[in-house]
């Protein structure tokens, strides 16, 4: 994570001094893709991965170049269960959200195309549940990470662009473990969330 940052901070002070068709000012942006969770076995009654779910990231954001400005977003994650549903009448569930701030820089690749790279702030909340027969665990995490992104952009007009992207909100702590009104020490882990989405942005 720390060599990637200072690659995202040198590429953020490249695109300030390049060109590229993009117009400054306020911008709106739009994307839809699948969050990708890491160590959620360790949140698992039977030690195993939740699902990926799929996400939708909107946000909005000022240029004040046409290479460099800055962005909010919130993310809304649909809900992750387990492939274990139906053991002993369980269900397990994860349900997250993400809200994020960061600075952008963008290289031009000719006129239309185009490198951008993300550096800055995501604020991570995870929430699990497992119920069943007699049974209910839950367990939440919140903590705010560094937030590194990179993706390839191509512009229509001064107006319209697609992109595509990656972005890593790091990993948030969920845990101990309450089973029953009664918590479990040394339950929990670490669970890392970043996201493959496609979209677009409208800039005014």
């Amino acid at each position: 994570m720390k060599m990637g940052a200072r690659l995202l901070a040198m590429t953020l002070v490249c695109a300030a001094m390049s060109s590229s068709a993009v117009a400054d000012g306020f911008f709106l942006t739009a994307d839809a893709g699948a969050l990708v969770y890491s160590n959620t076995e360790t949140l698992s009654y039977w030690g195993v991965e939740f699902t990926n779910p799929g996400a939708i990231d909107i946000g909005g954001g000022y240029r004040f170049t046409p290479n460099f400005g800055v962005e909010a977003g919130h993310t809304i994650i649909g809900d992750s269960d387990t492939s274990t549903i139906g053991f002993i009448g369980t269900s397990e569930t994860l349900k997250s959200s993400v809200n994020h701030f960061a600075f952008v820089g963008t290289l031009p690749i000719g006129y239309r195309f185009g490198l951008f790279g993300k550096l800055g702030l995501a604020r991570t909340t995870i929430d699990y549940s497992n119920s069943g027969v007699g049974l209910y665990e839950s367990a939440s995490g919140s903590q705010t990470n560094l937030m590194l992104g990179f993706g390839w952009e191509y512009n229509f007009n001064r107006h319209w662009q697609v992109h595509a992207q990656y972005e890593n909100f790091g990993t948030t702590n969920v845990g101990p473990i309450i089973s029953n009104g009664v918590v479990l020490g040394g339950t929990g882990g670490d669970i890392g969330m970043s996201l493959f989405s496609v979209g677009g942005m409208y800039s005014f």
